[in-house]
């Protein structure tokens, strides 16, 4: 949602239930039941946190779109039988194909569009919405369906046709590589001191490298919304454009923002060198629970860190709750500036605890923490909190 444009999150129609109602308390089927009487309540701070973290540059500055990219309505009210249209989001791929093939393709080239749903020959509405745009640019062409044509609006134009490969050429807006060469999913915004992007890694693989930006920058920071963590980026010029070091695992996201001037006694962002060697830890552990419904009692050996549903109890299989895996390991005496905890595959959010220290909470992938600073020589304690 956020790389789609949605900047305000919010939950709607959320169930009241009083506090003597029987457990799972008053429920609605249609709205989420975000409320104490549902586990993931536990973790949810952390859920808030990156929404809060993400939403406040998203908030942030103006859109900074390359297209405005024109809903044909008109065309979509002709082409369907009946008088009577309903725009239901599940049928959106009938009612508009051309549209959304050229969404895609407009993505997928490198570029951010923004919908415009008014009629083609209301020009001097299009030109008051490129007005609203604060930077200035040379084409702000609306594709349509109909054959290519260029009509000259204030300082853009609107372009038509399905010729997507010429239009978008024609028009010598730079693009954003990290979409067209490394996969990578983006939105982008301008503030006062430069632009900042929102970045996100939607497949089974991440980027670790250079990649080049679509405009222009002399500093850069990195933020990770799911953490809070800050620092400067390192970025260069290569044949007259700027290229930052990006590192995402997949499915991880991170926050961009160039700046025109070089940033004062800011802190490097901490970039990752994996070393040859890690530790293993897929032995000896043992779960109890914080908290479960129904009831579940006693401290169990699982060896492995596997589902508490393949325990001996009774209750396993239908469990709700707070599981807590725990394990003492001996740290081996290896040169590190820091250590990463893999959690693996997590069902659904773990809180981490280390020596009795938090260490983080993690609810996406790819259920990683740094955990260096807690960690010390010879026996430490790992505590695991789940909740399903």
């Amino acid at each position: 949602m956020f790389v789609s444009g949605v900047n305000h999150m919010f939950f709607h129609g959320t169930p009241y239930s009083p506090k003597e109602a029987e457990w799972p308390g008053w429920l609605f089927y249609a709205s989420i039941n975000m409320n104490p009487t549902n586990s993931i309540w536990r973790d949810a701070p952390s859920f808030f946190n990156y929404i809060t973290r993400c939403q406040s540059f998203l908030q942030m500055g103006q859109p900074d779109n390359d297209f405005l990219i024109y809903l044909p309505v008109y065309d979509m009210w002709n082409e369907q039988p009946g008088r009577l249209l309903l725009f239901t989001i599940h049928h959106m791929d009938k009612l508009a194909p051309k549209f959304i093939d050229a969404i895609h393709r407009n993505n997928n080239s490198g570029y951010d569009g923004e919908n415009y749903p008014t009629d083609v020959p209301g020009y001097g509405q299009l030109e008051q919405k490129r007005k609203s745009y604060q930077r200035t640019l040379h084409q702000l062409p609306s594709v349509s369906f109909s054959e290519t044509t260029v009509t000259p609006v204030g300082k853009g134009k609107i372009i038509t046709g399905t010729d997507y490969a010429r239009t978008l050429a024609s028009c010598q807006i730079p693009c954003e590589e990290m979409k067209t060469k490394f996969g990578l999913q983006a939105i982008r915004r301008m503030n006062d001191t430069g632009y900042h992007y929102f970045i996100t890694s939607l497949q089974d693989k991440g980027v670790d490298g250079w990649i080049t930006l679509g405009t222009n920058a002399t500093a850069a920071a990195l933020f990770n919304p799911m953490t809070g963590e800050c620092g400067e980026a390192l970025i260069r010029q290569a044949d007259g454009k700027a290229q930052v070091y990006l590192q995402l695992k997949s499915g991880e996201s991170v926050i961009l923002q160039t700046y025109q001037q070089p940033l004062q006694a800011s802190k490097p962002w901490r970039y990752i060198k994996e070393q040859p060697f890690s530790l293993s830890l897929d032995h000896g552990w043992k779960l109890h629970f914080a908290e479960s419904k129904p009831e579940i009692q006693g401290i169990f050996d699982i060896d492995r860190p596997s589902s508490w549903t393949s325990i001996n109890h009774p209750a396993a299989k239908i469990n709700m709750g707070t599981g807590v895996y725990s394990l003492d390991i001996e740290l081996p005496a290896l040169k590190a500036d820091d250590w990463i905890l893999d959690l693996g595959d997590v069902r659904e959010s773990a809180r981490v605890r280390i020596n009795g220290q938090e260490a983080g909470c993690v609810w996406a992938v790819p259920y990683q923490l740094k955990v260096g600073h807690l960690l010390k020589s010879r026996k430490n304690h790992i505590e695991i909190e789940v909740t399903n």
